[in-house]
Formats: structure tokens, C-alpha cells, sequence
């Protein structure tokens, strides 16, 4: 009879402790939490190509000679363009409409983590740094000087530039220097992998 119930026992705490790690290991972060709440012209991460679409029509970048830009989105009315991903929730069916994962805007009344467009380097960096996100230095890394925390990458700009392929990458911009373009992106390594 004890034993039966020692054996009970430490199958109820396995099952108990079971669930914890997967509770654990499947929950979001806090960053990536927090970048679920951002909607920046009634579009957030992680919204279908569909919906977008749907409230502000195709939003097409139409850049010459740009292999894989379909997925690529730009609303210059509404200062800010951005990227699907390729592969997020779309494994086993392509079907499904691809979902928001890279935001850039150059509005200056959008915040996001407490930074906005025309914010010096100094304060919105300070932020940055205070919620835990660290430098990408590696020049090597596609996400080359922008700022990360677990798989939420922000990159702060000079140049307000709506175009990817138009901006200076290389340009850090100095302390006193304004903000004029944030991008924002859930990074998606499955779409990495992709050769266009």
C-alpha cells in the first residue's frame, strides 16, 4: 500500500514537473510579448498579409530587380513599410497568408519600447540598453547594427528612408543625431534559409 503510494507521488510530481518545463520553454518572452502589442497604423506583428491588405490595399514594393520583394510591403501615406514572413506558421501549407514580422516607420508620433522617431541616438540607445537589448556588432550578421533582444531586433536609421535597399546599413548615427526611421523585426531563421 505505501509503496503504491510513493509511486503515486512520484509520478503526480513527474507529471507536475513535465508540465512546468513545457509551460516554461513554450511561453513567450517578455520582449516578445510586448512587440505583440505594438500596432502601428492599425497593423501589428504577426497580422496576415490578408487582413493588411484588406485595410490598406496591396502596399506593393515595386524596387527594380528586387528578387523576393512580394513579400515586401510599403505605404508611403502611412510612413511605413515592412516585410512577411515567408515561412512563420506556413510549414506544411503555403496556403495560408503570410504574417508581419519587420515593421520600419518613419512617423514621428509612433513609439515603440519607449523610443520614437525623432529622439536623439543617446536617449532612445539609453532605453534600448536599459530593456536589455544588445548591439549586433558582427558585420557578418544580416542583423548587422541593430539592437536585439532574444529574437526581436530593432535597427535605428538617420535617413528616413522607407526603401531596405536605400539606406545607409554602415551609418550608426552619433549621440545628438535624430532618429528618422525605426525598424522593428521578429527575427524568423526559417525565412534566412530561403535563396530567391
Amino acid at each position: 500500500m505505501r509503496r503504491n503510494m510513493f509511486i503515486t507521488c512520484i509520478l503526480v510530481f513527474l507529471a507536475g514537473l513535465t508540465l512546468l518545463i513545457v509551460v516554461t520553454s513554450t511561453s513567450k518572452s517578455e520582449v516578445e510579448k510586448e512587440l505583440r502589442k505594438i500596432k502601428i497604423r492599425n497593423i501589428s506583428f504577426f497580422m496576415t498579409q490578408e487582413k493588411v491588405e484588406n485595410m490598406h490595399g496591396p502596399g506593393p514594393d515595386d524596387t527594380p530587380g528586387c528578387f523576393g520583394c512580394e513579400l515586401n510591403f510599403i505605404y508611403p501615406q502611412l510612413k511605413l513599410s515592412g516585410r512577411y514572413s515567408d515561412t512563420l506558421d506556413r510549414k506544411n501549407d503555403y496556403r495560408k497568408s503570410p504574417k508581419v514580422k519587420e515593421i520600419t516607420t518613419i512617423d514621428n508620433t509612433v513609439k515603440v519600447f519607449d523610443i520614437g522617431v525623432g529622439e536623439t541616438f543617446e536617449k532612445a540607445i539609453d532605453t534600448l540598453q536599459s530593456k536589455g537589448f544588445t548591439l549586433q556588432n558582427n558585420e557578418h550578421d544580416y542583423f548587422y547594427n541593430y539592437y536585439f533582444k532574444d529574437n526581436v531586433y530593432i535597427r535605428l536609421w538617420a535617413d528616413a528612408e522607407l526603401y531596405s535597399l536605400k539606406v545607409n546599413n554602415n551609418y550608426l548615427g552619433k549621440d545628438n543625431d535624430i532618429i528618422k526611421g525605426i525598424t522593428i523585426e521578429y527575427r524568423v531563421r526559417e525565412d534566412e534559409e530561403i535563396v530567391y
